[in-house]
This record gives structure tokens, C-alpha cells and sequence, in this order.
């Protein structure tokens, strides 16, 4: 078994190598990440949950946890991309971690586990959402600490147990709220087995945490109950259109191509336990799994990260009830086996082509480069409006910046804001990087080209491979630069 070990500790390493590579690769700075860089960078500051890129507002849906986490990255290791990307990377592999052990506490096969997790891993949402600058890898091992401790203390939880799994709940939904589709089922969960078992006293402290915990956070960010509820059904506190309940619920059935194999999969796994009764064991997250894509509301699969793990868990459990029949189950065995091959080779396929694409676009991608653009046409402490991808960029030149995308409400605030308020002296816009609001915000401005900003490309075998396999390259700093006419 020992070798075992040593090849997946060593597949481990050479991924955690390969993503601290990249992580200054892929993405470039967009609209989300320079969204939290932006909180982060307040409240490292002292400033509270502010967002200095957009009109100062509050931002109070999201909790101060994952801040928390990115203020000691940025701490340690100074405001930059690497410090704000680093907290989600890291807790990547933590996840990938804390799985390993879900599996061994449900009776997995070991070599079985280290083949999923390893799956799970190179998927390629799951390394997209290592690199972007966003939480929900930490908000996802907060909850996959409450799945541990839910499924290791099955006859009675202990007093620390409960806390420790009252508070990872509580910490789950103050990274990021959408938590709330999957802490529920499981907090449901923990009620009635404690509700049955009759442990009063650790009922009451489970209810009693989260429910204290949140209350102060409320009170401590919004003032009252009222102020809560008005933060999240006012316009003004969401984007130009439409407020954050509009944009936080209503079930979009997302689910990307490359995740067929893996929808298929559980499809088997969940026939198959009906059939062999065992599906008690696995309805508690393929549940979670319907509930997510009935209430959370997205324009992309990227939120479904959330629920990425249940899906390789169900896998997981599932595909090692079948191989101990392998003998009486042959079709079974084959049928999920042929699925697992195939979620490997579509796995290993993308992250191989993401990998030969960062490597043949790296020139594009290279912040340095765009940096020195920058200092050359901008002077130092300009006050500069611009597309989220140059954000890191002026911060180094010493400029004053905001977000094309996030101060746009309407067109009588705009006007409002940029004459009176914030007076820009340049505009920086790539079109690539352009949201409708940013869209808006610059068609409204008075501007005098300057520069275009591409950098020299490097011609190497990579971009042959890349051009064979039909892939574009949407990641790129490129960029046209305007003075603001008044």
C-alpha cells in the first residue's frame, strides 16, 4: 500500500507545482477577483467590508471570512494577485484532503479514493476555481468539515463534535451565502439524529451557534433585522438592474459538457443503490445536489463547485459497493468503470489543452509586461477608470482606481459620480474584459485615444497544437488607453 501512497503524494506534488506555476498565468484579473482584492484591500486597511473600486459601498453578503483569510495572505505576503489567488488554491487541495477522509470514513477503498480525489483535482472546474481569487474552496472546506464530523460520529456526537460542526456551518455561510442550499440539508440532518437520539443539551448548542453567530454578524454589519432585509431586496445595492435576492436565487439546470461523464456516473450509482439498498447512505447528498440546481441562480457552472465534491463522492461510494460484487455485478462493474475512464481521459484532456494554451499565451497573460506599459504612458498617482484587468497594474503604478463595471447604476449617477466626484484623468478598456455596465460606462465618456496595448507574440510548438485543436485564447491584457476629455 505504501507505493500507493508515494504515487499519489508525488501526483499531488506535481499539480500543486503545476498551480503555483500558473497561478500568475491564468486567469488575468477579472471582474469577481478584483471585486474581493478590492474588499480585502479596505478592510486590510481598516476600511470594514467596502469596495474602493466601485462608490465605496458596503458589502455585506458575502460575511468577513473569507476577508479574513486573504488580509493575512495579503499580510504575509503584500497586496498583490499571487496573495489574493493563494487562499483559494491552498484550500483546493485541503478539500481534496478532507474527501480522502470522507471516503475512508464511509468504508471506501483506499486505492479507490485516491483515484477520485485525484479526479476530482485535474477537473477542470476545480482547477479553474483554485485560480480565480474567489471563496468557494473555503467555503467548501468549512462544509466538508461538517460532512466529516456528521458522518464520523454516526451513534452519538460528542459535545466538541457538535461545535466544531456548528461552527463550521456558521463559517460556511459567512464566506459566501449560496452555502446556505447545502448547510441546510445537512444541518437538517444533524437535528433529527440528535432530535431522535434525544441529546438536548447538544441539540440546543447546534441551534444555538450558528443561529448566535449569525445574529451578531447582523447586528454588528447591518444595524437591525430591517437594514438586512432592505440591503438585499434594494436596486441600489445590487447591479444596474435587478437587486441581490434577484441575483442570488432562481435554479438554473447549469451543468457543463465536460461533466456529462460524471452526471452519468452518479445516474448509475444512484439506480444501483436503490436497487441494493443502500441509497440512505448517499441520499443526503445527492438531495443537496437537486436542491442546489433548484434555487441557485447562475449564468455559468462555476458556482456548481460547490456541489463538485458530492458528485465524486456519490461516485465514490457507489463505484466501491460495486467493485467488492465486481464478480456477480459484471455489467455494473463495467458500466461504472467505463464511466470513470472516460471522467479520467476528459479531465486529462482539458487540463492538458489549458495547460498547452497558458503555455503558448503566456506573453498575453504576462502582468509584467502590461505593468511596464503602464508606468511608461501613465504618469505615477493618475486617477485612472478602468477595465478589472488592469486593477493590480495601477495599484503598482501608485494610481487612484475604479471599475468600469462597478460604478455604472444608472446614467444619471455616472455622470454625477465621474464630473463631480471622481474626475478621471484616464480610461483603460478592453473590450474583452467589458461587462454590459462597463460597456455602458464607457460609450457615455468624452475620450482621446492614445495607446493600444498587445504585446509581441511568441511563436512556439504549443500554438501549432493549440491552432490544431481549433482553442482561442481569451485570456490577454490587451487594452486601448484614453485621456477623458472635459
Amino acid at each position: 500500500m505504501k507505493k500507493y501512497y508515494y504515487l499519489f503524494g508525488s501526483l499531488l506534488l506535481l499539480l500543486l507545482a503545476w498551480s503555483l506555476y500558473t497561478l500568475k498565468y491564468t486567469p488575468v484579473p477579472w471582474v469577481d477577483e478584483v471585486y474581493f482584492a478590492s474588499v480585502t484591500q479596505s478592510f486590510t486597511g481598516g476600511g470594514g467590508l467596502k469596495l474602493p473600486i466601485g462608490l465605496d459601498e458596503d458589502v455585506f453578503h458575502y460575511g468577513p471570512v473569507y476577508f479574513l483569510f486573504t488580509s493575512l495572505s495579503v499580510l504575509i505576503g503584500g497586496f498583490n494577485l499571487i496573495s489574493i489567488r493563494i487562499v483559494g488554491l491552498i484550500f483546493t487541495f485541503v478539500v481534496g484532503f478532507i474527501l480522502f477522509h470522507i471516503y475512508k470514513i464511509k468504508g471506501v477503498n483506499i486505492k479507490i479514493a485516491m483515484c477520485l480525489v485525484f479526479l476530482m483535482l485535474i477537473d477542470q472546474l476545480f482547477v479553474y476555481c483554485s485560480h480565480i481569487g474567489r471563496m468557494e474552496t473555503l467555503a467548501l472546506f468549512f462544509y466538508l468539515v461538517a460532512v466529516y464530523f456528521y458522518e464520523n460520529n454516526k451513534n452519538c456526537f460528542s459535545y466538541k463534535s457538535i461545535v466544531i460542526v456548528s461552527v463550521s456551518i456558521l463559517f460556511a455561510f459567512l464566506t459566501t451565502s449560496r452555502t446556505a442550499v447545502i448547510i441546510i440539508p445537512l444541518a437538517l440532518a444533524i437535528l433529527i439524529r440528535l432530535f431522535k437520539s434525544k441529546q438536548w443539551g447538544k441539540l440546543s448548542l447546534f441551534i444555538f451557534i450558528p443561529v448566535v453567530g449569525f445574529l451578531i454578524w447582523l447586528f454588528i454589519s447591518y444595524g437591525s433585522f430591517s437594514a438586512f432585509i432592505n440591503y438585499y431586496t434594494s436596486v441600489d445595492n445590487g447591479y444596474s438592474e435587478g437587486n441581490l435576492i434577484n441575483r442570488f436565487i432562481g435554479g438554473t439546470f447549469i451543468i457543463s459538457k465536460t461533466h456529462y461523464p460524471l452526471v452519468l456516473g452518479v445516474i448509475i450509482v444512484i439506480l444501483h443503490s436503490i436497487k441494493y439498498k443502500y441509497f440512505k447512505s448517499i441520499s443526503l447528498y445527492f438531495y443537496t445536489i437537486i436542491l442546489f440546481y433548484l434555487i441557485v441562480h447562475s449564468t455559468s457552472d462555476t458556482y456548481s463547485v460547490l456541489i463538485l465534491p458530492l458528485y465524486y463522492l456519490i461516485l465514490g461510494i457507489g463505484f466501491n459497493n460495486i467493485w467488492k460484487e465486481k464478480e456477480r455485478m459484471r455489467i455494473w462493474f463495467y458500466s461504472i468503470t467505463s464511466i470513470i475512464l472516460l471522467c479520467l481521459v476528459v479531465n486529462l484532456g482539458v487540463f492538458s489543452a489549458k495547460w498547452l494554451l497558458i503555455e503558448s499565451s503566456k506573453e498575453y497573460r504576462d502582468k509584467t509586461l502590461v505593468d511596464n506599459w503602464i508606468s511608461d504612458k501613465i504618469p505615477k498617482g493618475a486617477v485612472i477608470l478602468g477595465s478589472d484587468n488592469y486593477y493590480y497594474s495601477c495599484l503598482d503604478n501608485g494610481c487612484k482606481f475604479k471599475s468600469l463595471t462597478q460604478v455604472y447604476k444608472n446614467d444619471k449617477q455616472f455622470y454625477s459620480f465621474m464630473y463631480d466626484d471622481y474626475k478621471p484623468e484616464y480610461v483603460l478598456y478592453s473590450s474583452k474584459e467589458a461587462s454590459p455596465d462597463a460597456i455602458k460606462a464607457f460609450s457615455l465618456l468624452n475620450l482621446e485615444f492614445i495607446s493600444h496595448y498587445t504585446p509581441e507574440p511568441i511563436i512556439n510548438w504549443q500554438d501549432a497544437v493549440i491552432n490544431k485543436l481549433g482553442l482561442e485564447n481569451n485570456n490577454t491584457f490587451d487594452g486601448d488607453l484614453y485621456r477623458v476629455i472635459y
